[in-house]
């Protein structure tokens, strides 16, 4: 289901979408079937520019609520936080990587209306990470070969915030 590091596929640059009903079941399934908070369609061998979030992670209770984002283009940032990163298509390690804290992100909903929306944190660096495959950026493109002996695996599209 989840494309593998060494899959061609992850290294297309994904295109913009008109429609996305049919990703999106594939994402719904991929996500609850795995337990990932967030899954994009090129982490599933799609080459198309669609993210899934799932709310069960965030603390609302919100079971099973979900967010599509078609087509995000962050328009501003601020902030920047540092933290261990993995993913599902690289299961043998993860590196520390900053990214932005708070995003401001216009996008297409599921039923391609268009929307505009604040992101922050695990959220945040979610749809940055996303963007990353939407380019064919891999997280092992970011990693030094100091963090690749260095770190232990982490299974799963998790993060580890030491900083609490």
């Amino acid at each position: 289901m989840i494309c593998l590091r060494g899959d061609k596929r992850l290294r297309l640059k994904s295109s913009v979408v008109s429609s996305c009903s049919e990703t999106v079941d594939k994402l719904r399934v991929a996500s609850f079937t795995l337990g990932l908070r967030a899954v994009c369609a090129p982490e599933l061998g799609i080459s198309e520019r669609i993210l899934l979030l799932n709310s069960w992670y965030d603390g609302t209770n919100s079971a099973g609520k979900i967010t599509v984002l078609c087509d995000p283009i962050i328009e501003s940032s601020c902030g920047e936080e540092t933290l261990q990163e993995s993913c599902p298509c690289i299961t043998e390690n993860r590196t520390v990587t900053s990214r932005s804290y708070e995003i401001e992100v216009v996008f297409y909903d599921e039923n391609m209306i268009a929307r505009r929306r604040r992101f922050r944190g695990l959220k945040s660096r979610d749809i940055q990470h996303a963007l990353d495959h939407f380019m064919g950026v891999l997280l092992s493109d970011r990693w030094s070969r100091t963090d690749q002996r260095a770190k232990p695996p982490l299974y799963g599209y998790r993060y580890e915030d030491n900083s609490r």
